[in-house]
């Protein structure tokens, strides 16, 4: 990859989706957000271990490598190796590769391709896990191989197990732009070659051996014996086909055009002679000895940078088998390829996506892609309709519950939203609620009619369709009850109703602190217990809605001393012009209340607390007709004072 392609690549994503016409697949196959719960600093590789756990290995470019259950539900990641003191990372240079051993499950050996300075260079690595199987042996690194690096771009990275038991590697031209050394057919050095070593014996003072049928095995002309291809610019990703022996090399092109290689044996895949298909830097050039990619595609509509991938070899996606997936880095296009017998392959634009650095494949040979900056890990999926979900609660035919009611019900993987109706009839024919933009697996429903019962049922959606509706459950509610919202830090609150358990902890469990009454001799008192009438400074944590039980109270009389008094009213609003002060004219002051400022009310609400100055000692009297009711203009037996 050119360093300057991971770097304002938004720009280019913004492009593609201007320019690039949708395709007939994108609605059957989309990415999923398969591990919702974990994050990545800019992963480029993600590998299964192939010792039957299903656990899936993501690389970190940085230098470490994360292990966790492939499990959507996975909250975490364990450690497995964290090598970052001894990284170069940044641009293209870090840790790009690594490869479980075909016997990982019995030796625990796996192999790293990584950057270090001073001098800059590749070094290639065998390390073993440790009697924790989500934990590495630091101390454990054997260096296979160090190859230099005269530029900063282009090291490949890839490391990948063939059919035959042997690493394959691959590297670079070496960098900077256009193969300036000519490292590319240059068979003397490693760079711009994919190698082939046998890591299962050592000879000639190395930690490997060279297979006997490598191109250049024992030749006499100092070419690298370790080569299996030559003329590679910067492999960036390639992969073997277990089916068909064959590998696949996504191999980045300089300016104008990106390949795909199936690379064999002793094959010169023409870099810096060739640019795909076409000669670089001449009209004409030599292509004698020449191997052709498979298939090329040229820069435009935000392209730039291929990303190699897999043929798909899993179940889940039968539209996909046999196909080869690979991507652009820049444009985010995400393209299946075909060889056919007769006839030449056919490619087709797959899905739109976000910068991918490196596919990868679990132990059931299902696709998955990095995605770079993002920091996720997206699974290939056909969308379907999402399995149904559970109703949690409340409970079938709950009785006397508030008048605002969370329903509760439990999460469908597949989902993108939810749909609840709530009805006061079975056949939901009478809609309290019929919501399908449900995000979440919570939903508070009020306020409600008291003494009415109530049927709910909820079923998952996705883009494809929606699951049944569960079958649906009823509740009831309580004769009398008061719903009220609190704001995030101190309320002004009272106590609406008469209720059975009168503490703090009881009626409101949401407050963070005890209940402070004011008394303008003493100053504030905290309490536990609520008093009716009266008004309490409580703090809360977050902005929620609290609903209570109880019986509502008609009229109420409290008692006010000389100074500011806090109080509370009754079940239903009072209006402030019907209040009955005695003596006359004790009151001083509107009503205040507090909802992050000070203002003055016409009217008094349940479950509000309230300032009021008094002049003196005395008594206001309080009245509703009743609950959820205005309260009427005058009093009986009392006239207006």
């Amino acid at each position: 990859m050119n360093s300057l392609r991971f770097i304002l690549v938004s720009l280019a994503l913004a492009l593609l989706f201007i320019l690039a016409s949708p395709s007939s697949a994108t609605a059957q196959i989309v990415l999923h957000d398969e591990f919702p719960n974990l994050s990545f600093g800019s992963p480029v590789g993600l590998y299964e271990p192939g010792d039957g756990t299903n656990r899936l290995f993501v690389v970190e470019q940085a230098g470490r490598i994360r292990a966790f259950q492939n499990d959507s539900l996975v909250t975490s990641t364990k450690m497995f190796l964290d090598i970052t003191d001894s990284i170069a990372s940044g641009g293209e240079l870090g840790l790009l590769g690594l490869a479980f051993h075909p016997q990982y499950a019995s030796n625990g050996y796996f192999y790293v391709d990584y950057t270090r300075n001073n001098p800059l260079r590749t070094v290639i690595s065998r390390f073993q896990v440790s009697s924790n199987p989500d934990s590495a042996i630091r101390a454990s690194e054997l260096v296979l191989l160090e190859q230099p690096q005269p530029f900063d771009n282009h090291n490949g990275g890839q490391l990948a197990f063939g059919p035959d038991g042997y690493l394959y590697i691959g590297f670079g031209d070496g960098g900077s732009g256009g193969d300036p050394f000519g490292n590319g057919q240059d068979k003397s050095t490693m760079l711009g070659k994919i190698l082939r070593i046998n890591v299962d014996s050592a000879a000639g003072g190395k930690q490997y051996s060279i297979p006997a049928d490598n191109p250049f095995y024992n030749n006499d002309s100092g070419f690298v014996q370790e080569i299996f291809t030559v003329g590679m610019r910067n492999p960036w990703r390639f992969s073997f086909d277990k089916p068909t022996s064959r590998l696949w090399v996504g191999d980045v092109g300089q300016n104008q055009w990106e390949e795909i290689d199936t690379a064999v044996n002793g094959g010169n895949y023409g870099w810096n002679i060739m640019e795909g298909d076409h000669c670089y830097n001449s009209g004409s050039c030599n292509q004698t000895g020449l191997s052709l990619p498979v298939w090329e595609y040229f820069h435009n509509n935000g392209r730039c940078s291929i990303t190699g991938g897999f043929v798909y070899r899993g179940s889940s996606l039968p539209s996909l088998y046999g196909k080869y997936v690979y991507g652009d880095l820049c444009s985010g296009e995400v393209f299946t390829l075909k060889l056919n017998q007769l006839g030449p392959p056919t490619n087709e634009l797959l899905l739109n996506a976000e910068m991918m650095s490196s596919f990868g494949v679990d132990k059931f040979q299902e696709l998955y892609m990095c995605a770079y900056s993002e920091g996720r890990i997206y699974k290939f999926i056909s969308p379907s309709p999402p399995e149904p979900v559970s109703l949690v609660s409340p409970a079938d035919g709950a009785h006397g519950l508030p008048n605002v009611v969370e329903c509760r019900w439990t999460y469908s993987v597949a989902a993108t939203k939810y749909h609840l109706e709530v009805a006061t009839d079975s056949a939901f024919t009478s809609f309290f609620l019929n919501d399908s933009t449900i995000l979440d697996t919570v939903r508070q429903v009020g306020p409600l009619a008291n003494a009415t019962k109530y049927y709910w049922r909820v079923r998952a959606l996705n883009d494809n369709g929606g699951s049944v509706f569960t079958a649906s459950r009823s509740f009831t509610t309580a004769a009398y009850s008061a719903a009220y919202h609190v704001m995030q830090g101190w309320n002004l609150f009272s106590l609406p109703l008469e209720v059975a358990d009168s503490r703090l902890s009881a009626v409101l469990p949401p407050a963070i602190s005890g209940a402070f009454r004011y008394d303008p001799v003493s100053g504030y008192q905290m309490t536990d217990t609520l008093i009716p009438g009266t008004g309490y400074w409580i703090k809360f944590g977050d902005s929620t809605t609290v609903s209570i039980v109880g019986d509502p109270r008609g009229t109420d009389t409290v008692d006010v001393v000389p100074g500011w008094n806090l109080i509370g009213v009754l079940s239903g609003p009072v209006a402030v012009d019907s209040i009955i002060q005695i003596p006359s004219g004790i009151l001083l002051s509107s009503f205040f209340e507090y909802q992050g400022a000070y203002q003055k009310v016409p009217v008094l609400s349940p479950s509000k607390g309230y300032w009021v100055r008094a002049g003196g000692a005395g008594q206001i009297i309080l009245q509703t007709a009743s609950p959820g009711m205005l309260p009427r203009a005058r009093l009986a037996g009392f006239p207006k004072r």
